[in-house]
């Protein structure tokens, strides 16, 4: 698991989101997975869009290692949640 101590603030200054940048492998992984797994949302048309991942308890190693990856994107740990289960 990742360093708790190596978490960004919420915000990027105006500086660093010009300097943002991902190299060719993190690109790649990142549209894999906006094509599968990832959602993308904006709450507020002036703000960042977050990326969200939900997925079953059984997949927090696979999880984790996507935080790993990209943890100098992330501004605070995964969160576990508890959802009901889908009745359809």
């Amino acid at each position: 698991m990742s360093n708790i101590l190596n978490i960004k603030p919420k915000r990027l200054k105006k500086k660093e989101k010009k300097s943002f940048v991902l190299s060719n492998e993190k690109k790649e992984i990142l549209i894999g997975l906006i094509l599968g797994d990832i959602y993308m949302r904006r709450i507020f048309i002036h703000r960042d869009t977050s990326l969200n991942f939900k997925q079953s308890i059984i997949h927090e190693k696979y999880l984790y290692h996507l935080y790993d990856l990209f943890i100098d994107y992330c501004p605070s740990l995964p969160k576990l949640e508890k959802s009901l289960p889908d009745l359809r």
